[in-house]
C-alpha cells in the first residue's frame, strides 16, 4: 500500500502539463483554452516588431505581390527564422584527413625473411 500512497501524494503535489501550460491543480477545459490563448497572443506579440520590418522589406522587394502574397512570404521567412538550423561550418576550417596516408596491406614492400628464401631456393633447386 505504500507505494500507491506515494504516487498519490506525489501526483498531488506535482505540476502537470497540459498543452504547453503548467498547471499545478484541476483546470477546466475553458481555463486550458484561455491560457492557451494569452499563451499564443503573447508569442505573436513578440514577433510583431519582426513581422513589420519584414513585411517592409517584402513590399519593397515585391511590388506587384498581392497582400496575401506578402503575408505568405512575410510568414515564411519568420518561421525559417524561428527554426532554421544552426549555420554549417566552413568546410575549409574543417581538418582534412590524409587520404593518401593509408596504405593496403600488403602494398609496401618488405624484405623476404630467413624462412621465405630458404623455402624458394629449396623450390628453385626442386624446379632444376
Amino acid at each position: 500500500m505504500k507505494p500507491r500512497t506515494d504516487r498519490m501524494l506525489r501526483n498531488a503535489t506535482s505540476a502537470r502539463k497540459v498543452s504547453g501550460l503548467v498547471l499545478h491543480e484541476y483546470a477546466s477545459p475553458e481555463q486550458v483554452s484561455n491560457g492557451l490563448t494569452t499563451k499564443m497572443r503573447d508569442r505573436k506579440a513578440e514577433d510583431q516588431e519582426d513581422w513589420d520590418s519584414l513585411m517592409r522589406e517584402a513590399k519593397h522587394t515585391l511590388v506587384d505581390a498581392s497582400p496575401e502574397r506578402l503575408s505568405a512570404h512575410v510568414f515564411r521567412q519568420l518561421n525559417e527564422r524561428k527554426h532554421s538550423l544552426p549555420p554549417v561550418p566552413d568546410p575549409e576550417l574543417t581538418l582534412h584527413p590524409k587520404i593518401n596516408a593509408f596504405k593496403p596491406y600488403g602494398a609496401t614492400r618488405r624484405s623476404p625473411s630467413k624462412t621465405q628464401v630458404s623455402l624458394f631456393e629449396r623450390r628453385r633447386a626442386s624446379a632444376l
